[in-house]
């Protein structure tokens, strides 16, 4: 991956809410995302492995991108089991790639949601940059799984 690459995806972590983001589960299925920010994610459309891979979705991306950073400096801080499950994490969210369709940079006033190979999700509660976040997390976090074991295996 290019240092540009790696910028973009940082970049757009940084301009989602606020971490953390964790997930509230109150029984029958029904779960939200707590964050920083004024309002909860409320995910129409989830599954409840969509729900735990978007929960952490954050955490784990700031979590890889730092850990590309320490293998550069020859420092490894994850091991093995927990590369592993940040990417089961990934692997039992709906497939497919997620695109995010945002109409107009008011949520509110729009028809926004995020098309997965599943249902399509609809969140309320979320920003412009949260979609966009979301909607690119799973791409990105393949991504930066993949060049952490690329480069590990440089090493």
């Amino acid at each position: 991956m290019t240092d540009e690459e790696l910028h973009e995806i940082r970049n757009r972590c940084e301009k989602a809410t606020g971490e953390p983001w964790i997930l509230l589960y109150f029984g029958r299925n029904e779960y939200i995302i707590q964050t920083a920010g004024e309002e909860d994610l409320d995910i129409i459309g989830a599954t409840e492995a969509d729900y735990y891979f978007i929960a952490d979705a954050k955490q784990d991306v700031i979590t890889l991108l730092n850990e590309i950073e320490n293998i550069h400096s020859n420092q490894y801080t994850l091991n093995d089991n927990e590369l592993e499950k940040i990417r089961n994490k990934c692997k039992k969210a709906t497939g497919g790639k997620w695109t995010a369709y945002i109409e107009g940079r008011d949520i509110e006033c729009g028809s926004s949601f995020i098309q997965t190979a599943g249902e399509d999700l609809e969140i309320t509660g979320a920003t412009v940059e949260d979609y966009d976040f979301i909607a690119h997390a799973k791409q990105d976090v393949i991504l930066l799984l993949d060049e952490i074991e690329k480069l590990r295996s440089q090493c």
